[in-house]
């Protein structure tokens, strides 16, 4: 998050759930949850919020998906810069989430860190230019 912040790059990426994201999007969980119960159908919901791991430095943007289905609970979260798109939008934009083990620390902040595909040429939509 550092070399992004430093650099003013957006970024979407994936954000493995844990604890205190279980907690904090416990609403929306519980949203689909009752939607499914409700309809017997697949239920989807989305909710974004503020949350800091501990390396990060600043609270960061976290947008959840949350699918209920005969399956089970699926919770996927991703963490971004874009503040004004809609989270539904940048889940469904999103790269779907890396294998590559993340470092702990990045060891520079002259280039992004090795586990990250700088990907340059994409538009970004109007709706997510939101750096100066």
């Amino acid at each position: 998050m550092r070399w992004f912040n430093g650099h003013k790059v957006d970024f979407i990426t994936g954000l493995a759930p844990n604890s205190k994201l279980y907690k904090l999007f416990d609403l929306c969980i519980r949203e689909a949850k009752l939607k499914y119960q409700r309809t017997g159908r697949p239920a989807r919901t989305y909710a974004s919020a503020y949350y800091a791991a501990g390396t990060w430095g600043v609270p960061q943007r976290v947008i959840c998906r949350v699918l209920v289905s005969d399956k089970g609970t699926d919770m996927r979260t991703i963490v971004t810069s874009f503040q004004e798109a809609g989270a539904k939008y940048l889940l469904q934009s999103a790269p779907p989430p890396s294998r590559v083990p993340h470092p702990r620390h990045a060891s520079s902040l002259s280039a992004p860190p090795s586990h990250v595909r700088v990907i340059r040429g994409s538009p970004i939509p109007p709706q997510c230019r939101n750096r100066s």
